[in-house]
């Protein structure tokens, strides 16, 4: 019996140990899923008005299991010129979702810093950047009592769109 009251307490140290490990690397794994399908959307819609708003549903879709609050903020950015940048926030009480607004058919509206419509599609192409940046909440408190910030940037060629 003394050996049980020194062995399950660590037992269940262990436990909540790597149940907090793995919901942390969940977190992680998807904001890279959703940054690489983000950044593909991206690369592929090219100089398209709706290039923007179409890599931000593709994170939406990409984040659909995680709790969208913990959404800090998706930048999209020319990687080779980084004031050209425009950086979204998730909301839920907004049409687009997305403020500002990068959708073109919404009456809130709003050009992107880097408008799509000048981005380079003929060879050589530019590059494009998607980087998320997700809040996770610590369950137990066991590594951090504090919310851990994890940043996930990914960069993509532009695809060159010469047959079109």
């Amino acid at each position: 019996m003394v050996e049980f009251a020194i062995v399950f307490p660590v037992v269940i140290l262990v436990v909540l140990a790597i149940c907090e490990f793995g919901l942390g690397f969940k977190d992680w794994l998807s904001i890279s899923h959703a940054s690489r399908e983000g950044v593909r959307i991206a690369a592929t819609a090219g100089n398209d008005v709706t290039a923007d708003i179409s890599a931000l549903r593709g994170v939406e879709r990409a984040l659909a299991g995680q709790n969208m609050s913990d959404l800090v903020g998706v930048t999209i950015a020319n990687p080779d010129n980084l004031s050209e940048k425009t950086t979204y926030q998730w909301s839920e009480s907004t049409s687009c979702h997305w403020i500002p607004c990068p959708d073109p058919a919404e009456p809130a509206y709003v050009v992107p810093i880097w408008n799509p419509t000048t981005r380079r599609i003929a060879t050589p192409t530019e590059r494009i950047e998607v980087s998320i940046e997700f809040r996770h909440e610590w369950l137990t408190g066991m590594f951090t009592s504090a919310p851990s910030d994890w940043t996930k940037a990914v960069v993509m060629d532009i695809e060159p769109q010469v047959y079109g």
